[in-house]
């Protein structure tokens, strides 16, 4: 049986309307199931309950003679099947409020789609099989995760501005992130928001959001978004020391946003020792690293940002750099060797990144990318100084390395002057003492 709706009105309070839908074949072997309101408005009211159950129990809205399928609806639909909105325009419900609920409750996964939107008063999930979206859909007031995990697809799921989303959340009862699609919340000015988002990539993972914008110049019809990723993210080089999760953040409609953000993850994504892991944001062209994430509690944390890109954890321990000779202090070697040794291996170091003081170099060579030998001439006697300015080469997880400190060491190229001078008149007929006089201090000479 179809059930092809013209008009339904509840008239008594308390009342369930119940609808036993069954398929009806015909001769060309086309099939219909559900409910279809083709083009009608129909009034269900407060205390009044619409059941559409059994087998194919869809709901599907349409338009016809210029009229789209609409419900006003202050009371309950309960659906076990699939709900469907073909109609050319409108979402479906009318004079919204809060207090119209559609509750999908059936026992294999239900979708939600259709060729146009569908803005919901409430929406509660209740069925542990699961829920999908095939068209993008709005819950204005209460998205209620009693069983199962609500998956977006490709699709976005927008929760209006004063929205929420309810349940004991969790690994079974979560926005699963499993495409191009993401959980957006509406915003009409700062606040506080929870986004309670997961993935079922290999096992479920329940990694939120716990997102709060903190000002902003204006708002126009604005929505921030998250999405989740289980992987290490493309852009990211760390060899060690990251997370094998990433979040994407997205907006429209701020004005010169601040926010803040906390993303949750798991165990299973911490690669090498997870107090050596920062927070780092990916914009599609580089990378700003943060602080260290909070081990304690599995939280990668960004504060006072003003951009939405994605998220994850890197290796963010930059590379220490010393300084060193085999030349005596001081010396007058004429060229001296250094060697410049960095706490791990790094690209884009050349000569010329070599602060020199009083002298000069040609060239570097390094067999690991780590030690880097070179010579210094100097230039004039006096003290020779060594330095590697912070910034000029990168390990291989794309942090900048420190400052150097300077090294010292004094070269003295000229040999020191002899004089020789005696107090005894000339001639003397004594033993004559002599004294003699270097211009600067010498070792190594004797009677």
């Amino acid at each position: 049986m179809v059930f092809i709706i013209n008009y339904i009105r509840s008239v008594k309070t308390k009342r369930f309307i119940p609808m036993i839908c069954f398929v009806f074949l015909i001769s060309s072997g086309f099939a219909q199931t559900g409910v279809v309101n083709n083009g009608a408005k129909m009034v269900i009211n407060d205390g009044a309950v619409l059941k559409i159950s059994g087998s194919g129990a869809d709901y599907t809205n349409t338009t016809s003679g210029g009229y789209d399928g609409r419900i006003d609806l202050d009371g309950k639909i309960e659906l076990t099947g699939n709900w469907i909105n073909n109609a050319t325009s409108g979402y479906v419900f009318i004079n919204v409020n809060s207090d119209g609920y559609v509750i999908f409750n059936g026992t294999s996964s239900q979708s939600i789609g259709g060729s146009s939107i569908t803005r919901f008063e409430n929406l509660t999930l209740n069925n542990t099989s699961g829920m999908g979206l095939s068209s993008d859909i709005v819950v204005r007031n209460i998205l209620t995760l009693t069983n199962g995990l609500f998956t977006l697809n490709s699709n976005n799921l927008y929760i209006g501005n004063s929205g929420s989303i309810a349940g004991t959340l969790g690994p079974t009862k979560m926005i699963v992130t499993n495409g191009t699609g993401s959980l957006r919340k509406s915003v009409s000015g700062t606040g506080s928001f929870t986004f309670p988002i997961g993935e079922v990539t290999s096992t479920n993972e329940y990694s939120p959001v716990s997102f709060t914008l903190s000002s902003h110049s204006g708002v126009s019809s604005a929505w921030v978004g998250a999405k989740v990723t289980d992987a290490k993210h493309p852009q990211n080089t760390s060899p060690s020391e990251y997370l094998t999760r990433y979040w994407t953040l997205s907006s429209s409609g701020i004005t010169s946003p601040v926010y803040d953000a906390d993303f949750i993850y798991e165990d299973a994504d911490i690669q090498g020792t997870e107090t050596n892991i920062y927070a780092a944001e990916y914009n599609g062209a580089s990378r700003t690293v943060f602080s260290n994430v909070t081990a304690a509690t599995n939280t990668l944390s960004v504060s006072g940002l003003s951009n939405f890109y994605d998220y994850t954890g890197v290796d963010g321990t930059i590379p220490t750099v010393s300084i060193s000779t085999t030349e005596p202090d001081p010396t007058d070697t004429i060229s001296i060797p250094f060697t410049v040794t960095f706490s791990e291996e790094v690209s884009g170091f050349v000569y010329t990144d070599i602060s020199i003081t009083n002298g000069s170099t040609g060239s570097v060579s390094t067999s690991d990318n780590t030690e880097f030998d070179f010579d210094v001439t100097p230039t004039d006697d006096g003290d020779v100084i060594v330095s590697v300015n912070s910034g000029v080469a990168k390990d291989i997880a794309g942090n900048d390395n420190a400052a150097s400190t300077p090294y010292t060491i004094e070269y003295d190229g000229t040999n020191p002057t002899i004089d020789i001078t005696s107090s005894e008149p000339d001639p003397t007929n004594t033993t004559v003492e002599f004294t003699v006089t270097f211009n600067e201090e010498v070792t190594g000479f004797t009677s």
